[in-house]
């Protein structure tokens, strides 16, 4: 007896991988933008997470992750 996938499963595995995508993005984005984590390890630890854990990882990042008062980007261009 062969089993097969469903076939709604193909398409929400690539909806997923692009949410974890778009998400890395964002956190490494906005990261970049902002004042620097109070612990240098953050600064990758946030956008990994978000590669797997997709809008959880969003949803985790925005009230815990966003420290520190925002700057520019012209400041962060400096900064680099």
């Amino acid at each position: 007896m062969e089993q097969t996938m469903p076939p709604w499963l193909h398409p929400l595995s690539w909806l997923m991988v692009l949410l974890g995508l778009a998400s890395y993005l964002f956190v490494t984005f906005d990261i970049e933008r902002r004042a620097p984590q109070p612990m240098k390890v953050m600064r990758y630890v946030w956008p990994i997470n978000t590669l797997w854990a997709g809008g959880l990882g969003i949803w985790a990042y925005w009230p815990i992750g966003r420290t520190g008062p925002r700057i520019s980007i012209l400041e962060a261009d400096i900064n680099v």
